[in-house]
């Protein structure tokens, strides 16, 4: 029996096959499946131009967060395209042997959905209205698709008291940034940042050493972390690294020439300190978001997705829209200011849930936003 589906999610893709839908797929797990194309998009970034989606030609786009990482490129992982596949696979009665995004977030941000494109659309506009309070936009499939699969996802999450807009040098290219001045106990701006790690004996004037910070978000049923960190070989291994030291920080050993100190995490941003982060925005639109073979070697005729992501003082906002068819202070250690100014894992997770919705792999300053100072 041939077929066609179609799939989408706030990242967007969407994507039409046809094959027999009786043979399981042997690729589903392969590279190809994992790699978005990065010059996919259609327009180049342009302060004039920035509700459009960009050209990125050092950013790889992620369906499974186990890409193995390099020291050029950013890595972004978000779940989009595995839930809108899974429920593809669900329809048609085949085994899903992917990655599986579902038990990540909760079902209030996201849709799902899959079935005959009457009938999907139908259900699409339904959810919309009751989950996100407002009317989906959803194209009609290509002529001759049977099914349509849709996938979008939504998360807004914002700080109690915005941070202070900012600038710094990231690789040398002068960035938007957000940042906020230590101070004492009880300053609400200050108090939205919990350091979570710092090597304290490893820093030095030209090597700040590690550090993992987590940004308090209003209501904290969000969590955002910083972590600037040596990346392990793979984005998923880099971030259980992470997700270990945060859980079980090591208590270090603060040394002078005649004196040493226990210090402990986490810790509050003290006086003495200070952090300031890049701004981060995406907008990426992909033509085709599954580059394999789906069903008994056919290929997909048509996918496609946009993926909308911002970081800055305010706080951070997800749309992943994919479519397919077929705190303690010391006496002697002071902690330092905390400049992200080189490569860095970016985490955001709902409290409840075990694993991240997204994970960020940041090595290159093309998903930045040039200064507006010089």
């Amino acid at each position: 029996m041939k077929f066609s589906p179609i799939i989408s999610a706030v990242l967007v893709c969407l994507v039409s096959c046809s094959g027999d839908p009786a043979k399981s797929p042997e690729t589903q797990d392969s590279p190809a499946a994992v790699e978005q194309t990065a010059g996919a998009g259609k327009n180049p970034a342009t302060a004039e131009n920035s509700n459009l989606p960009v050209i990125y030609a050092r950013t790889v786009f992620l369906n499974k967060p186990d890409a193995v990482l390099d020291s050029i490129r950013n890595f972004v992982y978000s779940p989009g395209p595995a839930l809108t596949l899974e429920e593809l696979y669900k329809y048609v009665g085949m085994k899903y042997k992917g990655y599986r995004a579902g038990k990540d977030i909760s079902p209030a941000s996201y849709i799902a959905v899959c079935n005959a494109p009457d009938s999907a659309i139908e259900k699409v506009k339904k959810e919309f209205r009751e989950k996100f309070g407002r009317e989906a936009v959803v194209s009609y499939p290509p002529e001759g698709a049977t099914v349509l699969s849709y996938g979008y996802v939504f998360k807004e999450t914002r700080y109690a008291v915005p941070f202070l807009d900012d600038s710094l040098f990231f690789k040398k290219k002068n960035v938007d940034a957000f940042s906020v001045p230590g101070s004492r106990s009880g300053n609400r701006r200050s108090d939205q940042v919990k350091v979570r790690y710092y090597s304290v004996n490893k820093s030095t004037l030209f090597d700040q050493g590690d550090f993992i910070v987590q940004l308090i978000t209003e209501g904290n049923k969000e969590q955002v972390y910083i972590a600037c960190i040596h990346p392990d070989a793979t984005l998923s291994a880099t971030y259980e690294k992470a997700w270990k030291t945060i859980q079980e920080p090591p208590v270090q050993e603060f040394k002078t020439s005649n004196s040493k100190e226990e210090v402990k995490f986490p810790m509050a941003l003290a006086e003495s300190s200070s952090l300031i982060a890049p701004d981060i925005r995406i907008n990426h639109h992909f033509d085709s978001i599954f580059n394999l073979p789906l069903f008994d070697g056919e290929k997909l005729m048509y996918s496609q997705r946009d993926l909308v992501f911002q970081l800055d003082e305010k706080g951070a906002k997800l749309e992943d829209k994919n479519v397919i068819a077929d705190s303690i202070g010391f006496n002697r250690f002071k902690l330092p200011p905390l400049v992200v100014n080189r490569p860095f894992l970016l985490i955001m997770k709902e409290t409840d849930k075990e694993r991240p919705y997204l994970l960020m792999w940041v090595n290159d300053p093309e998903i930045m936003i040039p200064a507006k100072k010089n």
